[in-house]
């Protein structure tokens, strides 16, 4: 990147043969938190929308989404948060996008379709629990999300069509997104 273009190759894994590639637009100033989509051709990311004041410390931050092969972006959502939509994950099937945001009473899990939409919250918890990473079950069901304690953690297990959370404890502290293997019965992180 020259700080105005970004370039993205696919590149073969085994070969090391550049495939394909493009330039698109740098991301615009403010930009953050950039992921991509399971088919790694739409980047998603998030900007505080500078045209709208904040009320108090809430302000608006929008969330795009990038397509690579044409450098168009098309905003998915907007929300009112504290500070910049975090953790963020997308679905296997690329059809919903996870996050966590605080909005100073609370701090909520929620779900947005990647196609936009209005999110919905899964998860809101008053006592403003911290989470260091979102990741998605293979099916799609439940949203994971690993919450770190003073000694180990939990991985809270979200159901993403409304229910209680499941909590299962850790023995070590995480601190990075979990990665749910294929057939779901293992989580790295």
């Amino acid at each position: 990147t020259n700080g105005q273009t970004l370039i993205f190759h696919r590149v073969d894994s085994r070969t090391g043969e550049v495939k394909a590639s493009w330039t698109v637009p740098a991301l615009p100033a403010g930009s953050s938190n950039p992921i991509y989509s399971p088919d790694l051709m739409t980047m998603f990311f998030v900007q505080k929308d500078e045209t709208v004041p904040c009320e108090g410390n809430k302000c608006t931050f929008a969330v795009a989404a990038r397509e690579l092969e044409t450098g168009r972006d098309r905003e998915i959502f907007r929300i009112k948060a504290i500070v910049p939509l975090r953790n963020q994950s997308i679905s296997n099937d690329g059809r919903q996008l996870a996050f966590i945001v605080s909005d100073g009473l609370a701090t909520s899990v929620m779900v947005a379709p990647t196609v936009g939409g209005e999110p919905r919250e899964i998860y809101r918890g008053t006592d403003r629990p911290y989470f260091a990473g979102t990741a998605w079950t293979q099916d799609g069901g439940h949203v994971l999300a690993l919450h770190p304690l003073d000694h180990g953690g939990e991985v809270w297990s979200l159901p993403t069509k409304g229910g209680s959370p499941e909590k299962s404890p850790l023995r070590i502290r995480p601190s990075e997104a979990p990665a749910v293997s294929p057939d779901g019965t293992q989580i790295a992180f």
